[in-house]
């Protein structure tokens, strides 16, 4: 049998790989508009903002892109964010049961909930539906489905479309391996800075991995890091991203290590992570209580984002 395992170090956020394929998939539509959008607004706020006039307009008229309410941008930009709504719905719709598919059509029939087409000149029941936001739904067929059909890691086909989009928001994956929480199911997604400009992948964060035979002995691996790594000038990309893209950040299965003589220790985290010592991290390592103590606190998500320095830590065998 073969051991292996690898420790991570990396400045970032984790992103549930769900929310992240949805948004992935609407990004190559919506990002160049938003983009556009959100310069106007910025521009218009700090009183910047130079629109030439065409030739056949009146010179002394103010052109619309500047006299265009903020009010009417933001809903242009929310409507644009909607296409990541629908590419959650339409995840979900392929994986929802026969039996839940009737109910919720059923149920829109009862309920007279019919929206009338225009266009079509005909009106159409809106389906009532329990599962339609991304998390293990009550329906087991429709748990089953959600397990068996999307595939471990979650949305491991949509990796290319995550990096691309990451890329042109100045960030990138810390790691290609994912984190599997025990409390809920999810697959969470590492997202750091990128730290080199040249190439699509932007490199990756230190990584030291080891290997060795069961019963032979174990390969110690060793790297020392410059200082310079440390030095982060500006994460507010994560802020952008997260909170245009309306995505959720996991908190809960982090720990915060602090020294073992550090005289003021604090007994709670303001984020509600487990603070421990790292004496007591070994301790807890040795006993194999981590996942435990997951399952029990469940995870915390956090649509405001808390970057930070974290070690990744997996092991496993073949």
């Amino acid at each position: 049998m073969l051991s292996h395992s690898s420790a991570a170090l990396f400045y970032g956020v984790w992103i549930p790989t769900a929310l992240l394929a949805f948004a992935a998939r609407a990004h190559p539509q919506i990002h160049g508009p938003i983009t556009i959008i959100n310069l106007i607004t910025h521009r218009r706020r700090a009183g910047t903002l130079q629109v030439k006039p065409n030739e056949e307009d009146d010179p002394n008229k103010v052109p619309a892109v500047a006299r265009m309410p903020m009010e009417v941008w933001e809903q242009i930009k929310g409507y644009l964010l909607d296409e990541i709504d629908s590419e959650e719905r339409k995840c979900i719709d392929k994986l929802r049961c026969e039996d839940c598919t009737a109910k919720g059509e059923k149920k829109a029939v009862e309920e007279g909930s019919a929206e009338e087409d225009e266009s079509a000149g005909s009106a159409e029941a809106q389906s009532r539906y329990e599962w339609t936001h991304w998390r293990a739904p009550a329906c087991q067929r429709c748990l089953k489905n959600m397990l068996c059909k999307v595939g471990y890691p979650a949305f491991c086909g949509e990796e290319e479309l995550i990096t691309n989009m990451l890329f042109d928001l100045n960030l990138m994956k810390a790691s290609d391996a994912h984190h599997l929480s025990e409390s809920d199911g999810n697959t969470f997604t590492a997202v750091g800075l990128r730290f080199r400009k040249e190439g699509r992948d932007g490199g990756c964060y230190p990584t030291l991995y080891a290997n060795a035979d069961h019963d032979g002995a174990g390969l110690v691996t060793v790297s020392s890091f410059s200082h310079d790594i440390f030095k982060i000038h500006d994460d507010s990309s994560f802020y952008h991203f997260v909170s245009t893209y309306r995505l959720l950040t996991a908190e809960k299965f982090a720990l915060n290590l602090v020294p073992d003589d550090n005289d003021d220790i604090i007994d709670e985290d303001p984020l509600g992570l487990d603070v421990l010592s790292f004496r007591e991290q070994l301790e807890s390592l040795m006993r194999d209580d981590a996942g435990q103590r997951e399952s029990q606190r469940g995870v915390k998500y956090s649509r405001k984002p808390n970057p930070r320095w974290m070690m990744w830590n997996k092991c496993g065998g073949d």
